[in-house]
C-alpha cells in the first residue's frame, strides 16, 4: 500500500521490478532455507504484481541480467511489459545464464519480443509513455 499510496500522491514511479532473490556471495548462499526463486515461483509473483498495480503503476520490469534471457521472455506472458536496461554495471548481482556479457544488443532483444508474439516499444528512461517510432540504430556487433 506504501507504494501505492506514494504513486498516487506523486506519479512518480515510472516502473516496478519485482526482483528476484539472487544468493549468490551472500552470508545466506549456504543456508538451505534462502533458496533462489525457480521460474515456476517467479511468473506467479509477476502476474500478481501486475493485478496489485494495474491502475496505479504502469510499467511492470524485470531485467534480463538478473533472471537470464529465457525466463525474462516468459515473464511478458505473466505481466512483465518493460525488458528494463540492455547494458549492465559490472559489479552488479548477476544471473549465472548472464556468463560475463555487460549488455544486449538492441536488434537481439527486439527480435526475441518479436518472436514472442509481442511487438517491441521503446521509452524514455524517466517516462512511463512509449516511443511508438523507434529510430533505427547503428549497432556495433557484439558477441552474445
Amino acid at each position: 500500500d506504501i507504494v501505492k499510496n506514494l504513486q498516487k500522491e506523486t506519479g512518480g514511479i515510472v516502473s516496478f521490478e519485482p526482483i528476484p532473490y539472487q544468493p549468490a556471495g551472500s552470508d545466506l548462499a549456504h543456508d538451505r532455507r534462502y533458496r533462489p526463486w525457480s521460474v515456476e515461483r517467479l511468473l506467479p509473483a509477476i502476474a500478481v504484481t501486475r493485478i496489485f498495480y494495474a491502475r496505479t503503476i504502469r510499467n511492470i520490469q524485470l531485467s534480463w541480467s538478473k533472471v537470464g534471457i529465457s525466463t525474462l521472455i516468459r515473464s511478458l506472458d505473466a505481466g512483465v511489459n518493460d525488458l528494463g536496461p540492455l547494458s549492465i554495471d559490472s559489479a552488479e548481482i548477476k544471473s549465472a545464464e548472464v556468463n560475463g556479457k555487460l549488455c544486449l544488443p538492441v536488434s537481439v532483444v527486439r527480435s526475441m519480443i518479436q518472436k514472442a508474439g509481442r511487438n517491441p516499444l521503446e521509452r524514455e528512461p524517466w517516462s512511463t509513455r512509449s516511443i511508438t517510432r523507434v529510430k533505427p540504430r547503428v549497432e556495433e556487433p557484439v558477441l552474445v
